[in-house]
């Protein structure tokens, strides 16, 4: 994976993790995407809406657009599955490649 900061790339590792596993959106060290940037080797992370935090070298970097939106997904549950982030991953990348 050459930029692990693509819709591509995300929807790649979605594909690897298990459909019906669940995650906490509102779990700002724990979510999803705080899970993704951990196994593309950030250690210590928060995430909120807009951006992301990486506590080892403190800074502030911006989130992919609509990356935010995958991990929320479509209503105010608390509890996601990476099934339905990787549905509206799949969408958006689909979407970036004009398809």
């Amino acid at each position: 994976m050459s930029d692990p900061f693509t819709t591509e790339a995300l929807v790649e590792w979605l594909r690897g993790q298990p459909g019906d596993t669940t995650y906490r959106y509102t779990d700002a060290g724990n979510c999803l995407l705080c899970r993704y940037l951990k196994s593309i080797g950030h250690k210590q992370v928060g995430v909120g809406p807009f951006s992301w935090d990486d506590y080892v070298s403190d800074r502030n970097h911006p989130l992919p657009e609509r990356w935010n939106e995958i991990s929320r997904g479509t209503s105010l549950a608390d509890s996601w599955i990476y099934s339905a982030a990787l549905a509206l991953a799949e969408a958006l990348l689909k979407q970036e490649r004009g398809e």
